[in-house]
């Protein structure tokens, strides 16, 4: 299943890039505690480490494309329900 990563806007206002950082890390959290999974699972289940995991549901770093949509198929959830 391929999923299409849709466009994101990138500011250079760094209040804006971590704003979006932490919305994006929320979105990972919430949907991944949805489905009851641990974030050990989650970085199995997409190739990761649960310590990469971390750093996105904190805000601390973004995924790139590839793990987000990788992600994304992992939850069984769109992109756009993981940025919203």
């Amino acid at each position: 299943m391929t999923t299409m990563v849709p466009p994101i806007h990138v500011s250079y206002d760094p209040t804006e890039q971590i704003a979006f950082r932490r919305r994006l890390g929320d979105g990972i959290r919430r949907e991944r505690l949805y489905y009851g999974m641990s974030s050990s699972e989650l970085a199995r289940r997409i190739g990761s480490s649960r310590a990469l995991v971390y750093r996105w549901e904190s805000g601390q770093n973004m995924p790139s494309a590839f793990y987000l949509e990788r992600i994304a198929v992992a939850l069984r959830v769109s992109i756009e329900t993981i940025l919203n």
